[in-house]
């Protein structure tokens, strides 16, 4: 596993990263993380697939600059991974 960053206007994403081939997208839940949703099924998973999960503003490894977070700004993470 490794992590990357990918850029949206309202924050630096952190996200988790593993495998290779066709990709599949994992999305936490609130009060979590990428390696706490996800991360025990990475090494499994990621011997078939290559894996993403990004870490919302506000947990894990991004940035937080205390601006309000809104459904749009979640989606423009989700894409940019």
């Amino acid at each position: 596993m490794q992590r990357v960053t990918v850029h949206v206007p309202q924050a630096q994403t952190s996200v988790l990263e593993a495998g290779q081939g066709r990709a599949t997208l994992f999305v936490h839940g609130t009060s979590s993380n990428a390696e706490m949703g996800w991360g025990p099924f990475y090494e499994r998973l990621a011997a078939k697939r290559r894996c993403l999960s990004p870490d919302f503003v506000g947990s894990g490894q991004t940035e937080d600059r205390g601006e309000p977070i809104s459904l749009d700004l979640l989606v423009d993470q989700v894409c940019a991974t």
